[in-house]
C-alpha cells in the first residue's frame, strides 16, 4: 500500500541530490508522511473491526437471547413443584453446554447480554441453594393450600413435620419417626395426598407391610377411614403375586422349615456317615464355647459361665446307653445304678471326649497309688490316667505367664503351689505327667496341642465307629440333644436364604473363618458350615422335587424375575412402613422395582426398634440408607403422642449411646 508514495519519495529525492538541506527536509517530510498513512490505515482497520465485533455482538445476542429466556423460562416451570434430585441433575444436565458457550464470550458490561448472562451465571452456579429455597417454598405453600385436608386426616391434624413428609416429593426420602410418632396416621396422609391433590393413581402406588397384619389395618385406615381404594401388601405377597404373574400359576409355597430338618435328623442321618462323623465331633468338640478364664473375675463368674453347660462326657453317655440297654430285659423294676462321669469344665469335657474318640482309655480321677506324706493334704487324683500307657494328664488353669487371675492372691497361691507340689510328687515316683494350659483354649490349639503331646509320647489312636457312638448317644435320643441345634440350622438357613446367599457361599464362609487367629472358633465355624451345607442342599432338593418356594424364595426369584424384565405394575409411588426390618432379600426386590419402575422410595421406619433381625433384617441398609439407594432426603417426625417429651429425652439420651443409631430426637429447646 505504501509502495507508490516511496516511488513519488524517491523520485523527488533523487532530483535534488544536489542539495544537503533540501536532502534532510525531504527525509523529515517523507518520515512524518508515512506515519500519517500508519494512523490512517490502523483508524480504517479498527472501523472494519469495530463493524465486525458489532456484527458479531449481534449475532451472540441474537443466538443466546433466546437460550437463557428459554433457561429461565423452563426453571420457572420447574419451581412450580418440588425439585427432585432426579429432576434438578435433568436440569443442569440439558443447560451445562450453554454455561460452557457463555463463558468462552467476551461478555463485558456494554454488551447487550451482560445483565442476562450475570443472572443465568448466577443461577447456575447456585442451583443447589435456589432448588433448596424455592422447595421450602413449595412445602409452605402447599402447607397452607391444603390445609383444610391436613388438618383432618382420620379426625387428627398432622403436624409440622408430618406436613412436610407428605409434601415432599424427593426421589428417595427416608422418614425416621419413633414410635407414637404417627408414622401410620402420615403414611395415609400421603396416600391421601398423592391420590387428591398430585392426582396419582392408586393403582400407581406401591404400599408395603411387613406382617399381614400391619397391612390389614393400613388397608383399613385408608380404604375406609380416608375412602382411598388403596390395599397395602407384604414383601411375601408381593413377590408371590410377582411370581405368579410371571409363570401363569401360583407355585406351591412350604413353610416349615423346622419340621423338614426335624425330619431330616430322625429319618435320614442313619445311612450318612460323613455327616454322622461331623455331627459327632461338633457335640463332642465344639457345642460349648470353653469359657476365658482370664475374662473372670472370680470363681463365681466362672461357675456362672459354666453351670448351665453339658460336663457329662461321651465315655459316660456311651456307657450309660449300652448298660441300659443290656439290662432293659429286667423290666420297669430295673434300676440305674451306674454313675455317669461327670468333670469340673468344658476344657476337661473337652480333653475326655478327645480321649474318648480317639480310642485312649483314660479313668478320671483315679486315685494315685502313692500316698503323700503331709497329713493335711487329700488324697491325690489327677485328672486322667491313661490306663493302657501308665501316663497322667493334668489340665492347668493357668494363663500363659503361669498366672491365675480369676482367683484371690490366697487362692491363687495355694492353687499354684499345688501344681508344683503335684509336678514334684510325679518325679519322686517315677511316673509320668503331661501337661495342658488353660491359655491354650484362650488361643483355640487345645486340641491341636493335646493331639500333639499324645503322639509325641507314643500314643496310638484307634478310630472309633462313629455310627455306635451315634446311634448309641443320640439317634434315639434326638429331640434331647438336637432340639436347640435343629432350630440353630434352621434359623441359619432362613437367615442364609434371606440374605440370597448360593450353595458356594458355604465355602468363602469358611475360607473367611480360617483367618481368624482362634483355632477352635475357626474349626468350630467350619465344621457347622460343612453340617448347614448338607442339610441346606437336602433342604433345596426337596423343593426342586416338590416344585415349591419358601418365603425366602416367594422374595429372591421374585427380584430375579423384576432385574430380568419381568413385566410388573408401573408405579410411581413405593412407600414402606417399618423399614428399619428391611432385610437384605427384601432390599434386593425393593431396589429392583424401584428401579425398574423409576418410582419415587418413601420409607419409614426407626432403628431404635427392629424386632426382625432373627429373621435376617439388616439395621445397616436403614442406617445407611442413602449408600444403597443413592442421594436421599431425611426426614424427622419427633413428636410423640404416646409418651410424655420428658419420657423421650430420657430415653434417646439412652439409646443414643449406641454410636449406629440415627439421631433423629433433638433437645426439648430445639423442638
Amino acid at each position: 500500500m505504501l509502495k507508490f508514495p516511496l516511488s513519488i519519495f524517491a523520485a523527488l529525492f533523487s532530483q535534488f541530490s544536489t542539495s544537503a538541506s533540501l536532502k534532510f527536509f525531504t527525509l523529515i517530510f517523507a518520515f512524518f508522511f508515512i506515519i500519517f498513512l500508519c494512523v490512517i490505515f490502523i483508524k480504517i482497520r479498527k472501523i472494519r473491526a469495530d463493524r465486525k465485533c458489532a456484527v458479531r455482538i449481534d449475532e451472540e445476542f441474537k443466538i443466546f437471547k433466546p437460550k437463557i429466556d428459554l433457561f429461565f423460562c423452563e426453571l420457572f416451570k420447574l419451581k412450580e413443584n418440588f425439585i427432585a434430585h432426579r429432576d434438578r441433575n435433568a436440569f443442569l444436565e440439558k443447560w451445562k453446554n450453554l454455561a460452557v458457550q457463555l463463558n468462552t464470550l467476551d461478555i463485558k458490561k456494554n454488551h447487550p447480554l451482560h445483565s442476562a448472562f450475570v443472572d443465568f451465571k448466577n443461577t447456575f452456579e447456585n442451583f443447589g441453594s435456589l432448588i433448596a429455597h424455592s422447595n421450602r417454598d413449595f412445602i409452605r405453600n402447599q402447607n397452607e393450600k391444603y390445609d383444610f385436608i391436613f388438618s383432618d386426616i382420620d379426625g387428627k391434624s398432622l403436624d409440622i413435620q408430618q406436613r412436610e413428609v407428605v409434601i415432599s416429593e424427593e426421589d428417595r426420602t427416608l422418614v425416621l419417626a419413633g414410635a407414637g410418632s404417627g408414622k401410620t396416621l402420615t403414611i395415609a396422609a400421603k396416600v391421601k395426598y398423592l391420590c387428591e391433590v398430585r392426582d396419582v393413581s392408586p393403582q400407581e402406588i406401591l404400599l408395603l407391610s411387613f406382617t399381614k397384619k400391619s397391612a390389614a389395618e393400613m388397608t383399613e385406615r385408608i380404604q375406609e377411614r380416608l375412602g382411598v381404594p388403596l390395599e397395602a401388601t407384604t414383601f411375601h405377597r408381593l413377590g408371590l403375586d410377582i411370581l405368579k404373574s410371571d409363570l401363569g400359576f401360583r407355585p406351591e409355597v412350604f413353610d416349615d422349615l423346622e419340621l423338614f430338618v426335624k425330619n431330616f435328623f430322625e429319618s435320614e442321618l442313619s445311612g450318612r456317615q460323613e455327616l454322622v462323623q461331623k455331627l459327632t465331633e461338633y457335640f463332642a468338640y465344639y457345642l460349648d464355647v470353653p469359657t476365658d478364664l482370664e475374662g473372670c473375675s472370680s470363681l463365681g463368674e466362672l461357675y456362672e459361665r459354666e453351670k448351665s453347660c453339658d460336663l457329662e462326657t461321651l465315655k459316660s453317655k456311651f456307657e450309660k446307653e449300652k448298660f441300659i440297654e443290656k439290662h432293659r430285659e429286667e423290666g420297669a423294676g430295673f434300676l440305674l445304678t451306674l454313675k455317669g462321669e461327670r468333670v469340673k469344665s468344658i476344657e476337661e469335657t473337652k480333653i475326655a471326649n478327645f480321649l474318648f474318640m480317639h480310642g485312649v482309655n483314660y479313668e478320671y480321677e483315679k486315685l494315685y497309688p502313692f500316698e503323700s506324706d503331709d497329713p493335711f493334704r487329700k488324697s491325690y487324683r489327677p485328672d486322667f490316667y491313661l490306663t493302657d500307657y501308665d501316663i497322667y494328664v493334668e489340665h492347668f488353669g493357668v494363663s500363659k505367664d503361669g498366672r491365675v487371675p480369676w482367683l484371690s492372691q490366697i487362692e491363687e497361691k495355694k492353687y499354684l503351689d499345688g501344681i508344683e507340689w503335684k509336678r514334684n510328687f510325679h518325679r519322686m515316683h517315677g511316673t509320668k505327667l503331661l501337661e495342658t494350659y488353660s491359655y491354650y483354649t484362650r488361643q483355640g490349639v487345645l486340641l491341636e496341642r493335646l493331639e500333639s503331646m499324645l503322639l509325641e509320647n507314643g500314643i496310638e489312636f484307634k478310630t472309633k465307629d462313629f455310627n455306635e457312638i451315634f446311634e448309641t448317644i443320640y439317634a434315639k435320643k434326638s429331640e434331647k440333644y438336637f432340639s436347640e441345634f435343629m432350630k440353630l440350622c434352621a434359623a441359619f438357613i432362613t437367615l442364609f436364604k434371606s440374605s440370597n446367599l448360593r450353595e458356594e457361599n458355604f465355602e468363602l464362609f469358611k475360607k473367611d473363618s480360617r483367618q481368624n487367629e482362634n483355632k477352635f472358633m475357626s474349626e468350630r465355624t467350619c465344621l457347622f458350615m460343612d453340617i448347614a451345607k448338607i442339610i441346606f442342599v437336602e433342604y433345596q432338593n426337596y423343593l426342586a422335587r416338590n416344585k415349591a418356594i419358601d418365603f425366602s424364595d416367594m422374595i429372591n426369584l421374585a427380584a430375579e424375575k423384576v432385574r430380568g424384565g419381568a413385566r410388573i405394575q408401573n408405579y410411581k409411588y413405593v412407600i414402606v412402613d417399618e423399614y428399619q426390618d428391611i432385610s437384605k432379600s427384601r432390599f434386593t426386590l425393593l431396589k429392583a422395582i424401584v428401579d425398574e419402575c423409576g418410582a419415587k422410595l418413601l420409607c419409614v421406619g426407626d432403628d431404635w426398634q427392629s424386632i426382625y433381625r432373627f429373621a435376617g433384617s439388616d439395621v445397616g441398609l436403614f442406617t445407611e440408607f442413602e449408600k444403597y439407594f443413592g442421594f436421599s432426603s431425611v426426614l424427622k417426625i419427633e413428636r410423640t403422642y404416646r409418651n410424655s417429651q420428658d419420657l423421650l429425652d430420657e430415653a434417646s439420651a439412652f439409646v443414643l449411646k449406641n454410636p449406629v443409631q440415627l439421631k433423629k430426637i433433638s433437645s426439648r429447646k430445639n423442638t
